[in-house]
Order: C-alpha cells, then sequence, then structure tokens
C-alpha cells in the first residue's frame, strides 16, 4: 500500500473519532465529512473506484447536510439507497459475495443517521451503522477496521453518556378527561 493512502487513511479514522466525541451535532458533522473526504483521497490513492463511488455520494450528502442544503440531503439519500440495492442485486444474481453487502448497509445507516437525525437519535443510529463495519471487518479478519470500528464505537459510546437522554413526560391521571 502507497505510503500516502496510509497516511490518509490514518488521518480519516483520526478526523472522524474525533467528531464523534464532541456533543454538539454540528461540530461531528463537519469533522465527518472532513474524515469521508479524506477517506474518498485515501481510495483514489488505492484506484479502489467502487469504494471511490460509494464515497463520492457521502460526500455529497454531508456536504449538503454541513453546507445546510436540505433540498439536497433526500434526492442524495436516494441515490445512497439505490447503491445498496445495487449492490443487494449483485450479490443475489451476479455472484458478489453477501459480505459486500455489510459495509456499504452501514455506511447507509450511519449517512441516514449523520444527515437526518440529531443528539442521542444521531447516536444510535451512526453507532449501528458502525457496528456493522465492525462485524465487517471480523468477517474478512481485517485488523483495521476492527481497531478503527471498536474505537469509532468507544467514542459514540463516550458522546452517548455526555449527551441528554430525551425523557417521556409523566402522564398526570388526576386531570385526566378519562376519569
Amino acid at each position: 500500500m502507497n505510503m500516502i493512502a496510509q497516511i490518509l487513511g490514518l488521518l480519516a479514522v483520526s478526523v472522524i473519532i474525533a467528531g464523534y466525541s464532541f456533543k454538539d451535532d454540528k461540530k461531528l458533522r463537519l469533522l465527518n465529512f472532513a474524515g469521508v473526504c479524506l477517506w474518498l483521497l485515501h481510495f483514489l490513492c488505492l484506484e479502489a473506484w467502487s469504494s471511490v463511488g460509494a464515497l463520492s455520494i457521502s460526500v455529497l450528502m454531508l456536504g449538503a447536510s454541513v453546507a445546510g442544503l436540505r433540498i439536497l440531503e433526500k434526492p442524495l439519500i436516494g441515490v445512497n439507497a439505490v447503491l445498496v440495492v445495487s449492490i443487494a442485486w449483485s450479490v443475489l444474481f451476479q455472484g458478489l459475495s453477501w459480505i459486500e453487502l455489510i459495509p456499504a448497509t452501514g455506511s447507509f445507516v450511519m449517512n441516514i443517521g449523520i444527515v437526518l437525525l440529531s443528539g442521542i437519535a444521531m447516536t444510535r443510529v451512526v453507532a449501528l451503522g458502525t457496528s456493522l463495519w465492525l462485524a465487517f471487518g471480523v468477517l474478512t479478519m481485517n485488523p483495521f477496521v476492527i481497531l478503527a470500528n471498536s474505537l469509532a464505537l468507544a467514542s459514540l459510546a463516550w458522546r452517548a453518556w455526555e449527551l441528554p437522554v430525551p425523557t417521556i413526560p409523566k402522564l398526570n391521571l388526576a386531570r385526566s378527561p378519562l376519569r
């Protein structure tokens, strides 16, 4: 692997994990966008074109979210969903390994969480997507993917611990019209 790709990959992981530790959703989104841009450069250096294609969609989605271009978010989510469905189609009918569907689904889930949700809901959905990536690392026995996603989950756990959990107001039955 070329040295520039390794450095970009390490920077991408570091920036994304740092972003997950912030309570502020805007900072998380901005750092995640920066990290995904670094991932895109990493895979460009490796000439891994399918990853470049998928990350290009993520960069557009996250960029639209960071820039406040809400009108572009849902169409880009649709494009991302089509990508996952096309990979599933390839698994079913073209002999692609089913394991390839796991990271695509994980990335889709993380993008949905970061673009559409906030607070603890964002954290939980991103943790679900990260868990899928961790499962992919375990199934492919890739120590870098396992380590990076374990650290990401630890950072998300820290964020979840720091964020206030929304509470459901208690029902006051004494004033209920049903009595």
